[in-house]
């Protein structure tokens, strides 16, 4: 019996060990700034929220007023910035597409983007990992929206001198590159590059390449990507017409799913370039600004669709 105890004990302490040491996903992207973060099997559910005009639970997909593209299959993208601007929870978009195609989160994004003159979204290609050698995809770095005219947010900019001084970058931006963690090359002027990615994401009007800022420093171009998207920011003073949140070490956009419009949210371990729209899918983003807590924002709330410029 004393055998049976002391081996259940010994299990349980291992156990405990494996979950503490098990490398957390955000986005599909190991991150080693969620290694000590609590410990959640599920995510946060939410609470009972019967008065909601719009309950996130229950996406109602007759009521959204802004669908992108065409065909048969529908999806629904919905955001919550958690900055209590613009005077509501969570903000809903449509996206339509044919049968025949195949079309992933990024895609979705992607469309709403340059569809909608006030959304701006800053993604970046992450490649291959170094170390695990696992295919990676885009992370989605910045999500903005201006709440109050048809104009996307002009005022960001690239904390250079911040990014730089950062100690959780790994990325080097001067010689010489950091080849333990394959990069290959330095950018040439940093500053430029980010201002032109940034010009380019947020020029005004709709169609292909508006509203995507791609990050310039990325896996593609130099064989490892600057997870450096705390110093992707607004211009002061703060705007209260605009939402703009990223980040990596200081928050970041935590990727929640569900495969029907009624039902409840699921915590995504994969990214949006890895995630395969079906018909009736739900996409939801919610800024996490607490790194103390693998969930730290969940879905839940009120929801409002997004009106048509």
């Amino acid at each position: 019996m004393r055998k049976i105890s002391l081996f259940l004990m010994l299990w349980v302490v291992s156990m405990g060990l494996s979950a503490q040491t098990t490398p957390k996903k955000v986005q599909g992207i190991i991150h080693d700034g969620l290694r000590n973060a609590k410990i959640r099997t599920q995510p946060k559910q939410a609470k009972q929220l019967q008065n909601l005009k719009n309950n996130t639970d229950t996406i109602n997909f007759n009521s959204i007023l802004f669908w992108v593209g065409t065909g048969d299959n529908r999806a629904a993208l919905v955001i919550k910035w958690n900055d209590s601007l613009g005077n509501v929870n969570a903000r809903v978009w449509g996206y339509r597409w044919n049968k025949n195609e195949t079309k992933t989160s990024k895609d979705l994004l992607t469309a709403v983007a340059n569809a909608d003159p006030r959304f701006t979204v800053l993604m970046q290609d992450t490649g291959i990992s170094p170390a695990t050698k696992d295919t990676l995809n885009y992370a989605i770095s910045g999500i903005g929206y201006n709440f109050t005219a048809s104009r996307r947010a002009p005022a960001l900019f690239f904390d250079y001198v911040g990014a730089g001084k950062d100690d959780n970058i790994s990325f080097h931006y001067i010689p010489p590159p950091n080849t333990g963690m394959g990069q290959h090359s330095v950018p040439v002027d940093p500053s430029g590059e980010a201002a032109l990615a940034i010009s380019d994401g947020t020029a005004p009007g709709t169609g292909l390449g508006k509203g995507v800022i791609e990050h310039p420093f990325n896996y593609l171009t130099y064989g490892y990507p600057a997870y450096d998207y705390d110093h992707w920011q607004l211009l002061p003073p703060p705007d209260s017409t605009q939402s703009w949140r990223a980040g990596w070490y200081e928050g970041y956009w935590s990727f929640y799913t569900k495969n029907a419009p009624i039902g409840s949210w699921e915590y995504s371990e994969w990214g949006a370039s890895q995630r395969v729209l079906q018909d009736n899918y739900v996409d939801g983003w919610s800024f996490c600004g607490n790194m103390s807590s693998w969930y730290c924002a969940d879905m839940s709330g009120e929801y409002t669709p997004v009106p048509v410029p």
